[in-house]
């Protein structure tokens, strides 16, 4: 690593760690993991400790790929084999609402964890962004750790999860809005980087808020995909999402929900989950939007990597609805040596 290179990355370290700091979390040593954590490029770790949340919190640099990414590990009792399938099924259900983060079981143990991503434009942390992130980190850990320590603790995942979202709708705040200006200028920046890689943009495929896109002969996958990108203007944020042409059998959910989360656990940006409607899997990416601007470099990249996963990810799902092999032996045989990589 050049001087230039290693002064931005000890800068990054730092200033994440003051975004830790800012929301009175600790900067915490490595635990019995110590060499894995630092050869998966680990930075620090800190702790959740509140009336509601007990979680180790895992900070990695990627520098290869320009992320910095949260693993928040929920200190509750491991997952029992007989609890497995319900949680899994709760995940799912909790990740079909979130686009910049979403929650798995462990790779390091049989615990569930939330994963977040941030992008680092031009080799800096983006401060506004990782504060903003880190707050709906904590927020989101406050509300979902109950319920999902009460459906390990035997609770039916079904019920708990009707009881929240009962509750969670009445006491929802909506956030700021962008402006319908901003939007617009959003758009026009989202169609500069698009019409390079997309079909030309028309009145067909584009809303005042939104594209839609189908989308063939990407890698060398045999089915098209259909793609929607959407600016949130209320959440300020840009959700992005991939589906394809076919969705899983009822027969087939069990096992799709095993398979969904071994890839959840191991992506660290990005995640897949069962659209409730059509049985479809929807592969999602989201990015904040600082300042009502967009970053031009972030969108790309996650187009990139949104289609890049795509292609990993729909024939091995593919495969699983075609097949009786076991989730476990697909994945190791389709997702080859990348395990435990993260994006």
């Amino acid at each position: 690593m050049s001087n230039k290179n290693n002064k931005n990355s000890k800068q990054i370290v730092r200033d994440v760690k003051e975004c830790f700091r800012s929301f009175h979390l600790p900067i915490c040593k490595f635990g019995s993991n110590k060499e894995l954590l630092i050869r998966n490029e680990a930075i620090f770790a800190s702790e959740i400790h509140n009336d509601h949340t007990v979680a180790d919190v895992i900070v990695f640099h990627r520098k290869k790929t320009g992320f910095v990414m949260f693993d928040v590990l929920f200190n509750s009792n491991e997952v029992s084999p007989e609890k497995m399938a319900e949680i899994r099924c709760l995940l799912d259900l909790l990740n079909r609402d979130r686009s910049i983060f979403h929650y798995s079981i462990s790779q390091y143990c049989n615990c569930v964890s939330l994963r977040a991503h941030l992008f680092l434009s031009g080799e800096r942390l983006p401060i506004g962004k990782c504060k903003r992130l880190i707050h709906c980190i904590l927020e989101d850990a406050y509300n979902c750790f109950p319920l999902i320590s009460a459906v390990i603790n035997g609770g039916n995942y079904k019920d708990r999860y009707d009881r929240f979202m009962d509750h969670h709708k009445e006491t929802k705040h909506m956030k700021s809005t962008i402006s319908e200006k901003n939007v617009e200028k959003i758009m026009i920046d989202m169609e500069a980087v698009l019409a390079s890689k997309m079909s030309p943009i028309t009145d067909n495929n584009r809303s005042a808020n939104s594209f839609t896109f189908i989308i063939h002969g990407i890698g060398k996958i045999d089915f098209s995909l259909g793609m929607y990108i959407y600016v949130d203007d209320t959440d300020k944020s840009i959700f992005m999402a991939l589906e394809p042409p076919f969705s899983v059998p009822d027969e087939k959910i069990g096992v799709m929900m095993e398979l969904i989360d071994r890839v959840n656990k191991i992506i660290g940006c990005g995640h897949i989950f069962v659209n409730h409607h059509n049985k479809k899997i929807i592969l999602v990416w989201g990015i904040m939007i600082d300042n009502a601007t967009l970053d031009k470099a972030e969108f790309e990249t996650a187009i990139n990597a949104l289609l890049m996963y795509g292609v990993k990810i729909y024939p091995m799902i593919k495969e699983q609805i075609t097949s009786n092999e076991c989730p476990e032996v697909l994945f190791a045989r389709c997702w080859g040596n990348n395990q435990g990589s993260g994006k």
